[in-house]
């Protein structure tokens, strides 16, 4: 696990063409937070979209799903988050689907790109780790499924107020590696007792495995996990698709935010 992308600034590699560099410094995420490699970008320094890192409201509330729009590339990205609840007899945390909120401020790319999809986690787990793939330049993040983790308990810490060193507590999910599954995608529509569910059907993960295309090439995968946290922010850089007419703006490049730790499973390219 490479620790060094928590603290380090951003280098790019001239000896791994295929390497992106981190969306974001040391200072743009909080001090217990890390990055998982970044899928897309290729060697792209700068985003004419720019870089954001789209988070829950509340550190303490739980990732639990993603919405998408995805045509040639991802197009569009948006987290789905919910409180936590607690079982007062088993001590099991959930979340309920009706309190499931997506903000209408937290999305980046083209809302209008593709078509429409959403990964929902069952009701006791959370987005803890992604399957991505991308084409042989990776410039752009080509497809992606994320993976749920069971919610496991709220982890406790400190992070950074003020440039004084001035700190306060905070929250965040822990989840066990151990029982993850991938989210399946379903309908922007689907529901289940006519209200935003966890619980749905899971999605086949080889589908996004290494193919060919006959215009692109081959696609190659790349996949990360949270080491027992659940995803604290997704980092995305925006910029112009240019393998069409419309050029429009699309999310090029791709990194989970972390508590603590990660596992890099596939890379995009050896370490």
């Amino acid at each position: 696990m490479p620790l060094g992308r928590r603290f380090l600034p951003c280098l790019l590699l001239a000896a791994a063409p295929l390497a992106a560099q981190d969306l974001l410094g040391p200072f743009q995420i909080e001090s217990y937070e890390i990055l998982t490699q970044n899928v897309g970008g290729g060697n792209v320094t700068s985003y004419g979209g720019g870089v954001k890192v789209l988070r829950c409201r509340h550190p303490y509330d739980a990732m639990v799903g993603v919405r998408i729009r995805k045509g040639s590339v991802v197009d569009y990205m948006q987290p789905l988050c919910a409180p936590l609840h607690q079982d007062r007899r088993s001590g099991r945390l959930f979340w309920v689907g009706k309190e499931v909120y997506g903000d209408g401020s937290n999305w980046a790319g083209n809302t209008q790109g593709g078509s429409p999809r959403r990964a929902i986690c069952k009701q006791d787990q959370a987005i803890e780790g992604f399957l991505a793939v991308y084409t042989l330049d990776n410039v752009f993040l080509d497809d992606i499924r994320f993976e749920c983790a069971q919610i496991t308990g709220l982890a406790k810490g400190q992070r950074m107020v003020d440039i004084t060193g001035r700190t306060e507590p905070v929250n965040w999910v822990r989840t066990s590696a151990a029982t993850a599954t991938y989210a399946g995608w379903i309908s922007e529509n689907s529901t289940i007792n006519g209200q935003l569910s966890g619980g749905l059907p899971q999605g086949v993960a080889d589908s996004v495995y290494p193919r060919q295309d006959p215009i692109r090439g081959t696609f190659f995968p790349a996949r990360s996990q949270c080491t027992d946290s659940a995803a604290t922010g997704l980092a995305v850089g925006v910029d112009r698709w240019t393998g069409g007419l419309m050029q429009n703006q699309v999310v090029k490049a791709f990194q989970m935010v972390c508590a603590e730790g990660y596992t890099d499973l596939v890379n995009t390219v050896p370490e």
